[in-house]
């Protein structure tokens, strides 16, 4: 990479005095210095950059003039220096996401071997959690199996909005994937019968005339079997985020009645069943 691939600045030798220099990497040995977007300074042993990554120093670098002004925050570097040096990395199991993505996105720019791999594994985990951005750094850096796990949890987006944003080798292969989904909504709306092949009737139900066991009046289950289709199909209409979000699509908190029930869970079990023969969007890759 030169050093306008890596969206750095060749800056005076003169440090300026408000400029503070990082904790951590202060050594008066070392034999580079590094400014990070909000001015801070980090000096940092060559011989270890070179080991352990392949962006830094940028070419055309004179160490004994040169100050190279970074675009990323002291606290991206901070972190992602630590992965260059020969001590303990930094765990990184409770850092924030706003913290985890620009670190994850430093380590592929600079490509930092070991930290490119623990945000790897960190921005997996952080799944089911900012699936839209973790999709985004994905497609960027080419990892299919987390493209595969954020792709179910980003449904809500529509299918133009996402080609939008997918490199041209992705669009087939995302269009195949999402049929399988489209193909699922339409199963969903259709096979609500299953609730009468469990023989219930569609009568309604009278809040003034249902009891419970504690012999109090329910007045919240004065509802037939259509309402509770149709309060589905609602939910269906939303898309294919709602079949992401079956809880919410199934919803039995509205039915305290038990003759409801069986009739909704069968619904979803039927649903959940062609879902889980939806295959991994991996496998249209």
């Amino acid at each position: 990479m030169d050093k306008q691939e890596l969206g750095v600045i060749l800056v005076s030798d003169q440090i300026e005095p408000n400029l503070r220099t990082s904790e951590l990497f202060c050594s008066t040995d070392a034999n580079l210095i590094f400014q990070s977007s909000d001015g801070v300074l980090f000096h940092i042993h060559n011989k270890y950059l070179e080991a352990n990554t392949e962006g830094f120093p940028p070419a055309g670098f004179d160490p004994q003039n040169d100050i190279v002004a970074l675009s990323e925050h002291s606290t991206t570097l901070e972190l992602l220096f630590q992965f260059v040096y020969p001590a303990r990395h930094p765990d990184l199991a409770s850092v924030e996401f706003k913290t985890l993505a620009p670190l994850a996105e430093a380590a592929e720019k600079y490509q930092a071997f070991s930290a490119m791999v623990v945000c790897k594994i960190r921005m997996m985990g952080t799944l089911p959690k900012h699936a839209e951005e973790i999709m985004d750094y994905a497609v960027k850096h080419d990892y299919p199996e987390i493209m595969g796990g954020a792709a179910p949890l980003i449904l809500n987006k529509s299918l133009e909005e996402i080609l939008m944003k997918l490199p041209r080798n992705l669009i087939i292969p995302w269009v195949n994937y999402h049929s399988k989904w489209a193909n699922l909504l339409k199963y969903a709306a259709s096979c609500h019968t299953v609730i009468y092949d469990l023989g219930l009737t569609c009568t309604t139900i009278n809040r003034h005339h249902i009891r419970h066991t504690n012999n109090q009046i329910c007045r919240s289950c004065s509802i037939t079997q259509e309402t509770m289709i149709v309060q589905v199909f609602t939910q269906l209409l939303r898309g294919t985020v709602s079949l992401s979000q079956l809880d919410l699509t199934f919803d039995q908190s509205f039915v305290c009645c038990n003759k409801m029930k069986p009739g909704l869970a069968a619904w979803r079990s039927a649903v959940e069943l062609e879902m889980s023969k939806i295959p991994n969007l991996i496998t249209f890759l």
